[in-house]
C-alpha cells in the first residue's frame, strides 16, 4: 500500500478544520471539500479538475496540493489563480503564491536539488508584498519567510564559491529577521572562510547572545578562537567542554585536535559523530584526513570516497581524492581526478604538481613536459622546483640544449644563489652527454667554487682528468685524479660515483687488485643511471665488464610535490570552507527555520514546512534528535522519525512508543503496522493493545502465519472484551494453524451461550463435531442442534446424523422424525429398518415408513433369475407384501417415479415371485408380474397365462404375447389362444406371422 502524507497531516490536532477556513466554498465546490473531510484527497484532486477552470477552482487545488506533500503543483496551480485574479481576490492569492513558493524552495533545499533551487528563487525574488495591503501577521510571516529565501540564495553562493555574494545575501537576510542566530551564525562562518576572524568572532558573539545554549555556535566561536590564537582558548581537548556534540560541533573541534597533530584522538570523536550522522561529508572527509595521518591510506581512501558520495565533489574534492590514490601508489587513478581537477581550474598548481610528477613516474616525460612547461608560466614557490624537474626532463629525453636553456632560466629565478652550484654541476654533465669535456670542467669548476665539499663533482673533475690524461700520448699520471677521488672519499666514503670512475682510473694503471676493490665497493652501492650513461659514453668495454653486477637507480629524485606546503592543502577542508557542502548544515537550517515558526501566530506552516522533509533521501540520527525536540504535536515529523525507525530496525523503547502513536493515527501504515506486530511478537505482548495492532497486521498481510498465531492468542486471552465478528473473520479464512480448534471451541461456546440459529453458527457447529474439542463441548453442540432441527423438521443428512445419535424408540416424536430423514436419505439397514417399523406402528398412515420396511424385509433371494424352487414366505411377510403392493398401485405414478423406483420395484419384485411360486394367474398377479423386472422365463410365461385369462388386450401386452408367438416350442393350441385374443386389433396384427 502507497505510504500518503495526506493522513499524517489532516489529524494533526485541530489542523484540518483550521486550513479548511482557506478554501472557496461555493455550493459546487462542496463535494471535492467533502472529500478532503474524508481524506480521500486523490478523489478531491479529480473533482476540482473537472470542474470550470477559475481562480477558485485552482486556489482550492493549490490547498489541496498542499495537503499532499505535491508542492510543485500546488505553486503552479496558485500561479493559475493568481493569473485569473483581481482586487482583493489578487492579494489573498498573492499571499499564499509567495508562501507556496517558499515551501518549494525549501523542498528542493531538502531535496539538494540546488539548479531548481535557484530557479524557485529567482521566482520569489520577483514577489513583494507591501505592508499597508496586509494584516500584522501576515507580514510578519512573510518577512520571516523572506529572511529564509535570502539565506538560501547566499549559501547557493557559497556552494559557488563566490563568498562576497553570500556574504551580501546573508547581509540582507538579517535586515528582514535582526533576531535571527542562524543568520549571524551564517555571516561569522563566511567572514571564517574568507579570514577575516575578528568580523568572524563579531557575528558568532552577536548570534550567541540570541541563542546561547546552541552547541554549534559555542564550538564556532571556539574554533575562531583557534585561529585567533587567543590565550583564552587553552584545550588542548575541547570535546572535554561538552557532554554531547551534535555533529558540526564534532567536525569543529576534530579540525582543531587534527591541525594539533592529534588524529588519532580525532578518529573517536569522528566515528561516534559518523554514528550519529553518517550524511556527513565533512565527517568522513576528515575521518579520511585522520586515517591517512597516521597511514591507512586505503581506509582513507574509502572514507573520502563516501564523503564525495554526500556531496558536491567539486575541485577540491578532485585534488583530495587524486591525491589520496598517489599515496595509494594508484597512479593512474589518481592522474584521473587531477585532471578533472585541472578542467574546472585550468591553473591549478597543485594539479599542474601532481600530473607533472605522475607523468615523469610513468616514464612519459613529454606528457611530463607539456604540464611543466605551464606550470613554470605561474609565479609561486613552486617555480624553480618545477624548471629543476623540466630540466631533467629535457636531459632524459635526449634534449640537450634544451635543458641547458631552462637551467640559464634557473639562474634568473634563483635571486639567492641557492640553486647555483647544483645548476652548474647539472650543465657539466650535460655537456659531459654532449662530448663537451672543456665546457664540462669548466662547469665543474664554477660548481666547486661554490660548494667545494661536493664528493659527485668532485669525482666528476678527477673523471675528466683522468679522460683528458687517457687521451695523452706521453702523459699518464693519475696523481691529481686520485687525490680528488681520495678527498671525495674523504668527504663521503659511501659516494658510489666516486667507486666507478676509480675503477676506471685503475683500469688505466693497470692495478687489478685496486681496480677490483673499487668494483667490489661499487657493488655495495646504488649507482644513478645518469653516471653509468656517461660513463658507458666514453668507456664501453668496461661499461660491458661491469653490467649485471652493479645496482643502477633511476636519476630523477621526485620531490616536485613537497614543494606544495600541507598547511595550504589542509586549508582548503576547514570547517569554514565545508560549511557550504556538508549535510548536517542543511538540518540545522531546517531547525532554526522550524523554530522561528513557532514564535508566529499561524500553525499551518510547521506542517507544510515539515512536509518538505520528505524530499530528503535519507536520514540520520541526528536528524531524529532534531525532530524529536520539534515534533511535538506535528504528526508529519513524528512519520519521519517512524521512517527512520523502521528502516534502522530500531527496537528501543521510544522507537515502540513512536510506532505505537504512528499506529493509532494511521494505522493503514503498512511498513510500521507490520514492524510493530513483529516487534510486539518477540515481546510476547497479548495486551489488548497488542490485539488492534495484531488485527491490523492480519487485515494487510493475511499468509503472515506467526501475525495470525498472535492474534488468535490474544483473541483468546481477551475473549469476552474482543470482536466475534473477527474470530468468525479468522476462522471461517480457512488457513491452517495450531490454535484453530481452540479458537473453534471458543466460538462455540460463545454460540452456544447466546443460543444463536444463524447460519454462520451452524457452520460452526458443524465444524466442531469433526474437530479436536473435548466431547462434553460436542456433546453440548448435537443437543444444541438437535433440538433446533427437530423444531425445525431438518430432514437432511446432517440432521438425520443428530436424530440418529439421539435415537430413542419411546420417543415418539423423534422416531417419526427419525424415519421421515432416513427416507429422505434412502437409508436401509435392519436398524433403520425398525425405526421405519416404530414409526408406522406410530401412524398407521405413514405409507413410506411401511414401505420403506418392507422394502428393507425384501429377501434378496426372491428375485433371482435362476429361481426353481418356491419362495418360503412367512404369513406376515405374504401380508406386509401385499399391502405395500396395494399402497404402489394405489399411487403407481408417485412411486414408481425416479426416488421411490428402486424400492418399489424390489418391493413389486418380491410380491411377483410369491404369486409365482403360488401358480396365482388372478388380475392381482397379472399386475405383480407385467411391473416385475426379470429375466425369469417362469415369470413370463405366467404372465403371459395371466394375461389370457384376465384378457389383458393393452398395448403393452403385445410384446409378451408376440415373444411366446414367434417360439417354436410353443403349443398350436397357444399360439391359437394368442391370435383368438389378439385378433380384431388393427395395430398389432403386422406382429403375428403365420
Amino acid at each position: 500500500m502507497k505510504e500518503k502524507f495526506y493522513p499524517s497531516v489532516i489529524k494533526g490536532k485541530n489542523f484540518l478544520a483550521y486550513f479548511l477556513e482557506f478554501f472557496e466554498k461555493p455550493e459546487e465546490y462542496r463535494l471535492g471539500i467533502n472529500y478532503i473531510t474524508s481524506g480521500n484527497i486523490d478523489q478531491a484532486i479529480s473533482e476540482f479538475k473537472s470542474l470550470k477552470k477559475d481562480m477558485s477552482v485552482y486556489f482550492n487545488l493549490a490547498v489541496t496540493y498542499w495537503l499532499n506533500k505535491d508542492y510543485i503543483k500546488a505553486s503552479s496551480s496558485f500561479h493559475e489563480a493568481l493569473a485569473r485574479s483581481s482586487g482583493k481576490d489578487k492579494k489573498r492569492v498573492t499571499f499564499f503564491y509567495f508562501q507556496s513558493l517558499f515551501y518549494l524552495s525549501i523542498w528542493y533545499f531538502n531535496k539538494r536539488d540546488f539548479s531548481r533551487l535557484e530557479d524557485v528563487l529567482q521566482e520569489t525574488s520577483l514577489i513583494s508584498l507591501s505592508s499597508w495591503k496586509y494584516s500584522r501577521e501576515d507580514m510578519s510571516l512573510y518577512k520571516l519567510m523572506k529572511s529564509f529565501l535570502y539565506l538560501m540564495e547566499g549559501l547557493i553562493y557559497l556552494k559557488n564559491n563566490d563568498s562576497g555574494k553570500a556574504l551580501k545575501y546573508f547581509k540582507i537576510s538579517l535586515k528582514w529577521n535582526k533576531r535571527s542566530p542562524l543568520t549571524f551564525y551564517y555571516l561569522s562562518m563566511t567572514e571564517g572562510l574568507l579570514k577575516n576572524f575578528s568580523k568572524a568572532s563579531y557575528y558568532i558573539d552577536k548570534g550567541l547572545n540570541i541563542s546561547s545554549g546552541q552547541t554549534c555556535m559555542v564550538s564556532l566561536k571556539k574554533l575562531i578562537s583557534w585561529y585567533q590564537k587567543d590565550e583564552e582558548f587553552k584545550e588542548k581537548n575541547p570535546f572535554l567542554s561538552v557532554t554531547e556534540p551534535d555533529p558540526v560541533t564534532t567536525r569543529n573541534f576534530s579540525w582543531i585536535l587534527l591541525m594539533e597533530g592529534s588524529p588519532g584522538m580525532t578518529l573517536k570523536y569522528l566515528e561516534e559523530g559518523i554514528s550519529s550522522c553518517p550524511l556527513s561529508s565533512s565527517l568522513h572527509l576528515y575521518k579520511g584526513l585522520a586515517l591517512e595521518y597516521i597511514s591507512h591510506f586505503e581506509e582513507s581512501l574509502a572514507s573520502y570516497q563516501k564523503a564525495f558520495e554526500l556531496s558536491d565533489r567539486g575541485f577540491y574534492g578532485d585534488i583530495l581524492l587524486g591525491r589520496a590514490f598517489y599515496k595509494h601508489s594508484l597512479y593512474i587513478k589518481a592522474k584521473e581526478f587531477f585532471e578533472k581537477a585541472l578542467k574546472k581550474e585550468c591553473d591549478s598548481v597543485t594539479a599542474l604538481l601532481y600530473l607533472s610528477e605522475i607523468s615523469v613516474k610513468e616514464g612519459n616525460y613529454s606528457e611530463g613536459i607539456k604540464y611543466l612547461e605551464k606550470l613554470v608560466t605561474i609565479k609561486g614557490e613552486h617555480t624553480i622546483p618545477a624548471l629543476l624537474y623540466l630540466m631533467n626532463c629535457f636531459y632524459l629525453k635526449g634534449e640537450y640544449i634544451k635543458a641547458l636553456e631552462v637551467s640559464s632560466r634557473i639562474f634568473i629565478e634563483d635571486r639567492e644563489l641557492f640553486y647555483r652550484p647544483g645548476i652548474k654541476f647539472f650543465r657539466s654533465l650535460i655537456y659531459l652527454d654532449m662530448n663537451k669535456i672543456d665546457n664540462a670542467l669548466m662547469e665543474l669548476n664554477d660548481s666547486l667554487n661554490f660548494e667545494p665539499v661536493n664528493p659527485a663533482a668532485l669525482s666528476y673533475k678527477g673523471f675528466i682528468i683522468t679522460l683528458k690524461i687517457s687521451k695523452h700520448k706521453f702523459i699518464k699520471n693519475f696523481r691529481e685524479p686520485l687525490s680528488l677521488f681520495s678527498k671525495a672519499l674523504k668527504i663521503d666514503f659511501q659516494c658510489s660515483t666516486v667507486y666507478l670512475h676509480l675503477y676506471c682510473t685503475y683500469h688505466l694503471k693497470g692495478e687489478e687488485k685496486k681496480k677490483q676493490w673499487a668494483l667490489n665497493n661499487l657493488c655495495l652501492l646504488d649507482i644513478e643511471e645518469r653516471d653509468v650513461k656517461i660513463f658507458k659514453n666514453f668507456f664501453p668495454e668496461l661499461y660491458r665488464e661491469i653490467t649485471g653486477k652493479i645496482k643502477i637507480k633511476p636519476s630523477v629524485k621526485y620531490g616536485l610535490i613537497s614543494s606544495l606546503p600541507e598547511e595550504i592543502f589542509t586549508d582548503n577542508f576547514s570547517p569554514f570552507k565545508m560549511f557550504a557542502m556538508s549535510g548536517e548544515e542543511e538540518i540545522l537550517f531546517f531547525y532554526h527555520s522550524y523554530k522561528m515558526f513557532l514564535k508566529e501566530t499561524y500553525s499551518y506552516p510547521m506542517f507544510l514546512l515539515a512536509g518538505t522533509l520528505y524530499a530528503q533521501k535519507e536520514i540520520s540520527l541526528f536528524n531524529i534528535k532534531t525532530y524529536k525536540e520539534l515534533s511535538g504535536d506535528n504528526h508529519i515529523l513524528s512519520d519521519i522519525i517512524n521512517d527512520f525507525y523502521i528502516k534502522t530496525k530500531d527496537r528501543s523503547p521510544q522507537a515502540i512508543e513512536n510506532y505505537l502513536f504512528i499506529f493509532s493515527f494511521n494505522p493503514d501504515k503498512v511498513n510500521n503496522t507490520i514492524f510493530l506486530a513483529k516487534l510486539l511478537r518477540e515481546q510476547e505482548d497479548f495486551s489488548l493493545t497488542s490485539l488492534a495492532v495484531y488485527e491490523k497486521c492480519w487485515t494487510l498481510k493475511q499468509e503472515d502465519k506467526e501475525n495470525l498465531l498472535a492474534l488468535v492468542r490474544t483473541l483468546l486471552i481477551h475473549g469476552k472484551e474482543c470482536s466475534i465478528d473477527l474470530c468468525i473473520q479468522i476462522y471461517l479464512s480457512e488457513r491452517q494453524f495450531t490454535e484453530r480448534d481452540r479458537l473453534l471451541s471458543f466460538l462455540v461456546k460463545k454460540f452456544l451461550s447466546e443460543k444463536n440459529r444463524s447460519y454462520i453458527a451452524q457452520r460452526i457447529y458443524r465444524d466442531s463435531l469433526r474437530a479436536n474439542i473435548s466431547e462434553e463441548l460436542k456433546n453440548s453442540v448435537i443437543d444444541f442442534l438437535s433440538d433446533i432441527f427437530i423444531a425445525d423438521r431438518r430432514l437432511d443428512e446432517f440432521a438425520l446424523s443428530l436424530y440418529l445419535n439421539k435415537y430413542r424408540p419411546d420417543n415418539k416424536e423423534l422416531t417419526v422424525l427419525c424415519a421421515s430423514a432416513l427416507i429422505m436419505n434412502k437409508a436401509s439397514d435392519k436398524f433403520t429398518g425398525e425405526i421405519y417399523r416404530k414409526a408406522w406402528e406410530i401412524n398407521s398412515l405413514d405409507k413410506a415408513s411401511f414401505l420403506m420396511w418392507v422394502y428393507i424385509n425384501c429377501r434378496d433371494d426372491v428375485t433371482s433369475p435362476v429361481q426353481t424352487s418356491p419362495v418360503q414366505t412367512s404369513p406376515l411377510q405374504k401380508e406386509s407384501l401385499k399391502k405395500a403392493f396395494s399402497i404402489i398401485l394405489s399411487d403407481i405414478e408417485r412411486y414408481t417415479g425416479h426416488f421411490w423406483y428402486d424400492i418399489s420395484i424390489k418391493i413389486i419384485n418380491s410380491i411377483a415371485y410369491m404369486y409365482l411360486s403360488e401358480e396365482r394367474k388372478d388380475r392381482k398377479a397379472l399386475e405383480a408380474y407385467k411391473r416385475a423386472a426379470s429375466d425369469n422365463e417362469k415369470l413370463k410365461y405366467y404372465l403371459l397365462m395371466s394375461a389370457l385369462e384376465n384378457k389383458w388386450y393393452e398395448i403393452d401386452s403385445i410384446e409378451i404375447y408376440r415373444y411366446f408367438f414367434d417360439r417354436e416350442e410353443v403349443s398350436r393350441e397357444l399360439r391359437e389362444e394368442i391370435v383368438n385374443a389378439m385378433s380384431g386389433r388393427e395395430e398389432v396384427e403386422s406382429f403375428f406371422v403365420k
